[in-house]
């Protein structure tokens, strides 16, 4: 597939004018809206930034995993147990400390991040092994989703969550971080974006990615439904 072509579909999601991006599409401040609002169902999602404030960008917690339980995954025991041991906790630490604080998916210093020998991709394949007692390939956090959300829990500005909904709904492509990275590097685009997902009941806390991420998943979701 073209980049233009994923950067068009990408930017369907949220613009009726495609790679103009200047028609923002009307169900998406209602997504934002519905996913944050405090009556009726409640997300539990919407809590996700609560929880991850604050927390050390270094250490992978307790409150970490909680939090990623509130995206609508299970964590395995085998997992968390070996996450939280002194094992798992230096090991992701080290990592962790060569991954960028408070840096954006679009900013140059992280361009190589997802790179097969990126230190992003380094962590991914860490959490696939996580299992307790002994670490494992194939034991582990499991599939795209599990991982991207505790990936993002630590760095909610450089990585996107990766669920069913929003693989899904996107073009297939080789590596999706590198083409949503792509296509925030355009400068037009992230303003665009930016705009459209300023909503009011957003709180200041969520990033650009996580924003992006609601929409697609609120936008989509019923289409995933088993």
């Amino acid at each position: 597939m073209k980049e233009t072509s994923y950067e068009k579909a990408f930017l369907d999601q949220f613009f009726t004018d495609g790679l103009k991006a200047a028609k923002v599409r009307a169900d998406v401040a209602g997504a934002l809206e519905k996913y944050f609002s405090e009556t009726g169902k409640g997300f539990t999602g919407s809590q996700f930034e609560l929880l991850i404030e604050n927390s050390d960008p270094f250490v992978i917690s307790e409150r970490d995993l909680l939090a990623m339980t509130t995206l609508g995954v299970a964590i395995p025991e085998r997992a968390a147990l070996w996450i939280l041991s002194k094992e798992g906790q230096d090991k992701t630490s080290a990592i962790l400390r060569d991954i960028p604080v408070d840096t954006d998916i679009w900013d140059p210093a992280v361009n190589e991040a997802f790179a097969d020998d990126g230190k992003a991709m380094d962590l991914w394949r860490l959490l696939g092994q996580a299992n307790w007692p002994v670490a494992k390939t194939g034991g582990g956090l499991g599939g795209t989703a599990k991982r991207s959300k505790i990936m993002a829990a630590k760095r909610p500005r450089l990585i996107p969550v990766l669920d069913r909904v929003v693989k899904g709904t996107l073009p297939k492509t080789e590596n999706l971080w590198i083409a949503i990275q792509d296509v925030l590097k355009v400068e037009k685009n992230r303003k665009a974006l930016q705009k459209a997902l300023d909503v009011e009941v957003v709180p200041s806390s969520v990033s650009l990615l996580r924003r992006i991420d609601i929409v697609i998943w609120t936008n989509n979701e019923k289409s995933f439904r088993r």
